[in-house]
């Protein structure tokens, strides 16, 4: 499968709604929302909020798979992720998928905006990865909406979890928690242990990559190495401004 992650803050929202939907009619899998707090990290001119441009994007959309990839689990308490995860599972008709990621280190190039809103990023990558796993199991629990969560948002179906890493320790992690895939930079140094930790975990092993031809031709040896590392799904990053033209002309081309 072949999926756009879309950058909403790199253009006027019509022109968002209109690579959208380019997306959609030309035969894309899933449109994905990456979540940010400041421009500077996702190279836009703003950084819409995660749910709040996906729940938009299910209103101009009508079959199309809508994610986060990846949404921070140190930005919101559970209860309200599980909760902003549900209104879009709901508004969407059954359409979403929750990408999550464990939050960046203090060195890391993303702390500035948590630093900047007031979150310290946990020291350690084996506290982002506690955090991580206390995270989900919270949101299992909230969806269920019994007990202390009675009459909180249930989402029907519950979303399919998928986890952003970046080790294979978060690989377990993930299949500890139910997720039913992972999600790595194609061009990540240890690709190909993550991904094969995936694949031995019955894990859905997926990638994210910046634009390029030998994307879109599944002869191409880039798209034959993923396919023998067993990826199943490809996320399209495309530099720079969405262009419904250009989408529309390189998914329906692939």
């Amino acid at each position: 499968m072949l999926d756009l992650q879309l950058n909403v803050g790199a253009a006027p929202w019509p022109q968002v709604v209109e690579s959208a939907l380019a997306a959609e009619s030309s035969g894309a899998s899933t449109v994905w929302v990456a979540d940010h707090l400041a421009s500077y990290s996702v190279g836009g001119h703003v950084a819409p909020e995660c749910f709040t441009a996906l729940g938009a994007l299910a209103q101009a959309t009508t079959t199309i798979g809508l994610g986060s990839l990846v949404a921070n689990v140190v930005l919101r308490p559970a209860a309200l992720l599980a909760n902003a995860a549900a209104t879009v599972q709901r508004v969407s008709s059954g359409r979403f998928t929750l990408g999550v990621g464990a939050g960046a280190s203090p060195t890391s190039p993303w702390a500035r905006e948590l630093i900047a809103a007031g979150i310290e990023p946990r020291p350690t990558l084996a506290e982002r990865h506690t955090h991580f796993v206390t995270v989900i199991d919270d949101v299992r629990k909230v969806w269920r909406g019994k007990g202390r969560y009675e009459g909180f948002a249930v989402p029907e179906p519950h979303p399919q979890i998928v986890v952003g890493v970046n080790s294979v320790d978060l690989v377990r992690a993930a299949a500890r928690c139910g997720a039913v895939g992972v999600n790595v930079r194609d061009d990540h140094p240890r690709a190909d242990e993550i991904l094969g930790e995936a694949v031995r975990a019955g894990m859905e092993a997926s990638v994210w990559a910046f634009e390029g031809d030998d994307l879109f031709d599944a002869a191409s040896p880039r798209r034959a190495r993923l396919a023998a590392l067993g990826v199943g799904r490809v996320v399209v990053m495309l530099r720079g401004s969405p262009d419904p033209m250009r989408i529309a002309a390189l998914f329906a081309g692939r």
